[in-house]
C-alpha cells in the first residue's frame, strides 16, 4: 500500500518521468544515458567491421557504383523503416 502511495507522491510532486524513473531504478532496469548510446549499441550488434570494409571492395571489384543505386533505394525505403518499426515494437 505504501508503494502506491510513493508513486502518486512523486507523479504528484515531480511528474511522471521522475516516477518512472524511480520505479525503474527501484526495479533494477539498467537505462541508456541518452540516445546516442541507444543508437550506437544497435548499430554495434547490427554491423560489424567485416561488412564494413568488404563492402566497398566487393563493390568495386564487380562493376563499381552501378551496384549502390538499387542499395541506397532499397536500404532507405525498406530497410531503414523496417528498422524503425522493429526498435519501436521493442
Amino acid at each position: 500500500m505504501s508503494k502506491v502511495n510513493d508513486e502518486v507522491r512523486l507523479q504528484q510532486e515531480g511528474g511522471v518521468a521522475d516516477a518512472v524513473a524511480q520505479k525503474d531504478h527501484e526495479e533494477g532496469h539498467d537505462k541508456f544515458a541518452n540516445q546516442i548510446e541507444y543508437w550506437l549499441s544497435c548499430l554495434g550488434f547490427a554491423v560489424g567491421f567485416g561488412n564494413v570494409w568488404r563492402f566497398p571492395y566487393m563493390c568495386y571489384s564487380m562493376g563499381g557504383a552501378v551496384f549502390l543505386i538499387p542499395y541506397l533505394v532499397a536500404l532507405f525505403f525498406i530497410a531503414v523503416p523496417l528498422y524503425l518499426v522493429e526498435t519501436s515494437y521493442g
